[in-house]
């Protein structure tokens, strides 16, 4: 685990706003974000979590905090009968998530 301090959000999410965030935290695995916020609970920070940025906009004074960016990716399918159940990493980007449920007709998720 690698933490970094005083990185700017902005470059971090799709608008390209927002300041420094105290600490950074790239989480690849699990186990990475269990000590992530291990690291939070021993520093009494807050936390706020971080995957593609396209849906969060953060202040220009940043944040002071831990940020954890989740990059955890993955998907995987699993029948139950008639019901398929799919599981995706809290990284995996949507538009190719949406790809690959229609290239294996697991359609729904496009809409």
């Amino acid at each position: 685990m690698i933490i970094k301090e005083n990185i700017l959000l902005s470059d971090h999410t799709t608008i390209k706003l927002g300041g420094a965030a105290k600490y950074f935290i790239e989480c690849d695995t699990e186990e990475s974000v269990k000590e992530a916020l291990e690291f939070a609970k021993e520093k009494n920070c807050k936390v706020q979590t971080l995957s593609g940025g396209s849906n969060i906009i953060f202040a220009d004074h940043g944040f002071d905090g831990v940020i954890f960016k989740i990059n955890i990716k993955s998907v995987s399918v699993k029948k139950d009968k008639d019901d398929f159940f799919i599981y995706s990493g809290a990284g995996e980007n949507w538009d190719e998530f949406v790809k690959y449920c229609i290239e294996n007709e697991l359609t729904g998720a496009e809409c």
